[in-house]
Order: structure tokens, then C-alpha cells, then sequence
């Protein structure tokens, strides 16, 4: 029998966050609301997806709570603030070598991420 060197919990959380991120529009989705709030009719333009398109994806990324939402009247805003998700963008950008995008990124003219490695593995 083979020994876990991760808890198999922790994998499991892994993978189903990897698993609602797995889809362009929505890493492109998480991209744009890492960066700022942004309305529900300004991501769809921005993301090129119907509001109709866009809501299943946002309920996806809302159930994995990756995205948080403010309502002002008739107006709902999205944002994303999860270590999470920014540390991943980060990591994939570095890996596929997209260099303008970091040298542009917000990511990198906020301070360092300060990353608790046990709240990673936990939702």
C-alpha cells in the first residue's frame, strides 16, 4: 500500500478547484475580476460571451467561491480577491511564458503575496 504524501483531502480540493478552472473563458473571467470589479454587461463584453453564457460560468466559478458579488440597484458586480486564484494565474502565466502579460500585470506591482500553504488546501 502507498503512503499519501499529501492528504487525499486536500487533492481532492485541488483537483476541483483545477477542475472549475480548467476552461478558457473562465480563466479569462477570473483574469479580468482578479484585476478590478467589474459589472455583470462590462465582463460579457470584455469576455466576448452572451450575459446568458457568462452567468453559467459565474455560477460555476460562485459555487467554488473563486468569485464574490455586490449589488448596487439593478446592477450586480463581480470581483475576485481569492490567494488563490492569483497565485495560479500567476504560476500558469510563468510556466506558458506569456512575459508582456506579467511585465503588465497587477500582479506584479502589488506587494508579494504573502501565502499561508495550509489555506491553500482548504475552501
Amino acid at each position: 500500500m502507498q503512503a499519501f504524501l499529501v492528504d487525499p483531502h486536500a487533492v481532492s480540493q485541488a483537483s476541483n478547484l483545477l477542475g472549475v478552472m480548467a476552461n478558457q473563458k473562465r480563466l479569462h473571467i477570473l483574469d479580468v475580476l482578479r484585476q478590478r470589479e467589474t459589472s455583470v454587461g462590462s465582463l460579457a463584453m470584455q469576455v466576448g460571451l452572451s450575459q446568458s453564457a457568462l452567468s453559467q460560468h459565474l455560477g460555476k466559478l460562485r459555487g467554488a467561491r473563486l468569485v464574490t458579488t455586490r449589488r448596487e440597484a439593478q446592477t450586480i458586480f463581480y470581483s475576485c480577491k481569492s490567494p488563490k486564484v492569483r497565485l495560479l494565474l500567476k504560476t500558469l502565466y510563468e510556466v506558458y511564458g506569456i512575459e508582456e502579460f506579467l511585465q503588465e500585470s497587477s500582479l506584479f506591482k502589488a506587494e508579494p503575496l504573502q501565502i499561508d500553504q495550509a489555506a491553500l488546501l482548504t475552501t
